[in-house]
């Protein structure tokens, strides 16, 4: 059941089913039948606050997904404003700027790109997205009139996943800095070992010449005739 309600920034708030959200589009604006088919809408936003825009789309496996208009590489928006969000096989979500390729049913960072950054995450971390990174994804829901709507909390929602992220972020240095740490340890003993056998080889090398020396001296000592 829908109410007409408050308005808050740019976009009016309905109350459904006992909830604030705010109407983004209907479903009527996408073809079922294209994976690539997807709407953009303005985020409502409070006044002075910097505007966003969000997307939401029908995937034929994981249903009505809604996701921020933003790559986790650069912060640009993803469809560089125009309205593509898809590989052209529908496949993964892909960001126009450098290529990042995202999954549809959770927003993680996925593709060739992504398991080659994570395969290599030990010497490397260049790459348009990282492993840990998601990109945030907003409550949508449809109603029985075939309406799109936002929920309001999708500023909480949004820091959660933030936070979340933060978190996985700081998981995933601190690996690396594991990993990097255990390295320089066998870089470490690998060139002590080298050092040790350096030394030992020096040793023998000096006991050598002593012991030549030693026989070039008695053959020049005359060798008693009883």
């Amino acid at each position: 059941m829908l109410a007409l309600g408050r308005r808050h920034g740019m976009i009016a708030a309905v109350r459904v089913r006992g909830c604030w959200t705010h109407k983004i589009g209907h479903m009527e604006q996408l073809d079922i039948k294209d994976p690539t088919s997807a709407v953009s809408f303005d985020l409502p936003r409070d006044e002075g606050e910097a505007g966003m825009r969000g997307f939401f789309f029908a995937h034929p496996e994981h249903g009505l997904r809604g996701y921020l208009n933003q790559c986790t590489h650069m912060a640009l928006e993803l469809d560089m404003e125009d309205g593509d969000f898809f590989t052209g096989d529908g496949r993964y979500i892909q960001c126009k700027a450098h290529g990042a390729l995202f999954e549809c049913a959770d927003g993680a960072a996925a593709g060739e790109l992504s398991r080659l950054i994570v395969r290599w995450a030990d010497v490397a971390t260049a790459g348009p997205a990282r492993p840990y990174q998601q990109l945030i994804q907003l409550p949508v829901s449809v109603q029985n009139d075939g309406s799109v709507h936002l929920g309001e909390d999708w500023r909480d929602v949004a820091e959660n996943q933030r936070r979340e992220q933060a978190e996985r972020r700081e998981g995933h240095r601190k690996r690396l800095a594991g990993k990097r740490e255990g390295y320089k340890q066998r870089l470490k003993s690998e060139s002590e070992k080298r050092e040790e056998m350096s030394r030992k080889w020096e040793m023998k090398r000096q006991l050598m010449e002593v012991d030549q020396r030693f026989k070039r001296k008695l053959e020049h000592v005359k060798k008693p005739t009883w």
